[in-house]
């Protein structure tokens, strides 16, 4: 049985004026899995919550929130320090507002490399350019700054900072729907390489089912703030839940060029 690096159970994130994550459950071994769902369904708030990022006044609560044998629910700053960013990395949606505008590519690479590791000069920049080789990229990128990359290369840049500490679980939020259709294949395709490369755990949230159904183990799928349906990814095509099914069918492609798409009957739960 594969060694579980996350467990959730009975996840629920409360704000003020409601509750936005509700009784989840999920577990996360070496594999790729997905959240997918609709916007605001509560998949990205999730997976902020194994990250320690739900700010104020959001509350956590569950019967059990674990990554890698820590308990979240319990740990201080110090630990969550030692935590993110080295156990568990997250890629985020937009380079344009996760880079540090003011800091060229080498510089935010080394800076995630010393937050984590004690390493002397050299061991530190042959690490940053073997991670910017992995990710694709060449190496006169390092020397460029955030405003002169491409969307697709600054992802990449982001990549590599998140992979530069060889974590077990990885968290990519909606990592390619700022890019157009070639590059989001592109790196959705090195994500699932480098994951088999380092046997790290992916946890993608995605609006793309067809990327999912290509790319991941086994999707999970949320509607508001609560899990309806889960299942092997390549199933996808075939999903018997309303919900699931209207979702894959609602896709727009050449064939439905010019016609109705399906609309979600929110009178069923």
């Amino acid at each position: 049985m594969t060694e579980q690096r996350v467990i959730v159970d009975a996840l629920n994130i409360d704000y003020p004026a409601a509750r936005v994550v509700n009784n989840l459950s999920f577990s996360l071994g070496n594999e790729r899995l997905a959240l997918v769902g609709e916007s605001g369904s509560g998949k990205s708030m999730s997976a902020r919550a194994l990250m320690g990022l739900v700010r104020k006044p959001g509350i956590v609560s569950a019967n059990r929130l674990n990554v890698l044998g820590n308990d979240l629910l319990t740990l201080n700053s110090r630990r969550w320090q030692a935590l993110r960013g080295n156990g568990i990395a997250m890629v985020l949606q937009d380079p344009r507002y996760a880079l540090n505008p003011a800091k060229n590519v080498a510089a935010q690479l080394d800076e995630a490399l010393t937050l984590h590791q004690r390493l002397p000069r050299a061991e530190r920049l042959a690490r940053i350019h073997d991670i910017i080789r992995a990710v694709g990229l060449g190496e006169n990128v390092l020397s460029r700054y955030p405003g002169e990359l491409s969307g697709g290369m600054g992802q990449r840049v982001m990549i590599a900072i998140a992979l530069i500490n060889n974590p077990q679980v990885l968290i990519a939020d909606e990592p390619t729907s700022a890019l157009d259709a070639r590059l989001r294949n592109q790196i959705l395709e090195l994500l699932v390489q480098q994951s088999e490369e380092r046997q790290m755990a992916m946890l993608l949230i995605s609006h793309d089912l067809p990327l999912v159904a290509e790319h991941c183990d086994r999707v999970l799928v949320m509607y508001q703030g609560e899990k309806v349906d889960e299942m092997a990814a390549n199933r996808l095509p075939q999903a018997t839940h309303p919900y699931t099914r209207t979702l894959w069918t609602c896709r727009p492609n050449a064939s439905t060029y010019g016609q109705l798409l399906p609309t979600l009957d929110r009178s069923q739960p």
